[in-house]
C-alpha cells in the first residue's frame, strides 16, 4: 500500500487546502513533512547545504532560494523513505489538485514500482490532457483505469506529485551526491533510474489559485 506524504512549509495555510482535496477523493491516511524554508538563510548558509557553483555550471544561472529549498526538501524526503520500513510512497506538494483517478493507486491490483510521475506543473487539465495525448507515450504496462509508461523528460512535469520506492531513493541518494540540481530535473535523474509516467495524469499544480514564489524568483534569475 502507498503511504502519502505532503511537503509543506510549517504552519502554511495550504495544509488545510490539500487536506480537503485529499479527503474529497477518499484519502484520509497521510502525513505532513515540514519543507525546508530557504528564504531566511543568507547565501553563505545555503552554500553549506547546496553547491551553488555546481548548480551554475549545470544550468548557467544562479539558483533561486525557493529552488534550493525545494531540492533540499525532496532530498530530505528521499532520506526519510530510505530509512523507513515502508517501500512505496507518494510525495505531494501542498499546491496539488487531485483527480479522482488518484484513488486507483491504492487498489492492491494497481501496485506500481519505482519513480512514477503522477502530475504536471503550470498547465490546465485540458492543456495537460492535450499535451500528454499528443506526446509519444510508450506504454509499459496497464493497470485498472490507467497506464504506466514513458514520456519525454522535459521541464514541465515538476515535483507536484510522484510515486517513489525505497530502492529508487537508495539509488538516487548514492548517485546524485551534493545537492546542486533542480528537484524536477528528471532528465538528470534518469541517468540512474527509470522515470515512468501515468496516463492519464492524476495530479496537477494549482498555479492559478496558489501563488508560486519559486516560479517568480526562477524567472528573475533566468532573465538576469
Amino acid at each position: 500500500m502507498n503511504k502519502v506524504i505532503v511537503l509543506s512549509l510549517k504552519d502554511s495555510h495550504r495544509r488545510n487546502i490539500i487536506k480537503e482535496r485529499l479527503f474529497r477523493v477518499g484519502i484520509y491516511d497521510f502525513e505532513f513533512h515540514d519543507a525546508f524554508d530557504a528564504r531566511n538563510n543568507n547565501i553563505d548558509e545555503l552554500n553549506n547545504l547546496f553547491n551553488i557553483q555546481l548548480f551554475k555550471e549545470r544550468y548557467g544561472r544562479e539558483p533561486a532560494k525557493g529552488e534550493i529549498g525545494c531540492t533540499i526538501s525532496h532530498l530530505m524526503m528521499w532520506e526519510k523513505i530510505s530509512k523507513s520500513n515502508h517501500d512505496n510512497w507518494i510525495i505531494l506538494e501542498d499546491d496539488a489538485i487531485i483527480s479522482p483517478l488518484f484513488k486507483l493507486l491504492f487498489m492492491e491490483r494497481n501496485k506500481i514500482n519505482g519513480l512514477v510521475i503522477l502530475g504536471q506543473s503550470k498547465l490546465s487539465w485540458l492543456r495537460t490532457l492535450y499535451r500528454v495525448f499528443k506526446l509519444k507515450f510508450k506504454v509499459s504496462y496497464f493497470k485498472t483505469g490507467f497506464e504506466v509508461g514513458i514520456c519525454s523528460l522535459d521541464n514541465v512535469w515538476g515535483t507536484v506529485g510522484y510515486h517513489i520506492d525505497k530502492k529508487s531513493c537508495d539509488t538516487l541518494l548514492s548517485k546524485v551526491g551534493t545537492a546542486s540540481f533542480l528537484a524536477d530535473d528528471w532528465k538528470y535523474f534518469s541517468q540512474f533510474i527509470d522515470i515512468w509516467h501515468v496516463k492519464p495524469l492524476m495530479i496537477r499544480e494549482d498555479y492559478i489559485n496558489i501563488k508560486s514564489d519559486i516560479s517568480e524568483e526562477r524567472e528573475s534569475k533566468e532573465n538576469a
